[in-house]
């Protein structure tokens, strides 16, 4: 069986690393998936965002079984167990947005997130 770290590669471009520089009090970032229903339409919406920990004195659980994947710039980094067959090998982290609103991000083809919102 192969291990977690050695089934994904992080890329982590200038982006994701000064967001991370920025950020010293992330201590354990999240791949999580998050999926809904619509309540009028019935239509399935799902997500998948980077989370971060800031207090690493607690474990998010909530409805997701969390797999350590190894680390990145000194963090911690766990995915969804409902992600890990879905996910590319290699996971590029990138940083979006401006101000305020500026986050850590997948930085996936639209065919990867096809397949990792929607595998048929």
């Amino acid at each position: 069986m192969v291990s977690m770290s050695a089934r994904f590669d992080f890329v982590v471009d200038q982006q994701a690393k000064s967001w991370l520089g920025q950020h010293p009090e992330a201590s354990r970032l999240f791949i999580a998936f998050k999926s809904s229903r619509a309540c009028c339409s019935g239509v399935r919406v799902c997500d998948v965002r980077i989370r971060v920990d800031v207090a690493s004195s607690h474990r998010r659980n909530g409805d997701a079984s969390w797999r350590p994947l190894g680390q990145v710039e000194g963090r911690d980094v766990f995915i969804d167990s409902r992600l890990v067959e879905r996910m590319p090998r290699q996971l590029p982290l990138t940083g979006r947005g401006i101000g305020p609103f500026r986050h850590l991000d997948l930085d996936l083809t639209g065919e990867q997130w096809a397949e990792v919102l929607y595998p048929i």
